[in-house]
């Protein structure tokens, strides 16, 4: 059992906190068009490299996602 882990770090020894961003490689760094709370387009979130990853270890095909969406789109106009 990890004892430490939920102690609170000391004031001395606390570690000094950066963005997530700064431990990704460059191209996979969020879009700088997202740091003032904009709402990132469907796409953005399916295309970013963490949701790709999640997406390919589930089996889901971003073709067939985006096909799926887009079906489900027409559904939802169709009844409004």
């Amino acid at each position: 059992m990890i004892v430490h882990a939920c102690k609170p770090a000391s004031a001395a020894g606390e570690r000094v906190r950066r963005p997530i961003s700064a431990n990704l490689p460059r191209n996979e760094r969020p879009s700088e068009s997202f740091t003032n709370n904009d709402e990132p387009a469907l796409i953005d979130l399916i295309d970013d490299p963490v949701t790709r990853h999640l997406m390919a270890s589930d089996g889901v095909d971003r073709d067939g996602l985006l096909a799926l969406l887009g079906d489900m789109r027409e559904t939802l106009l169709a009844r409004a």
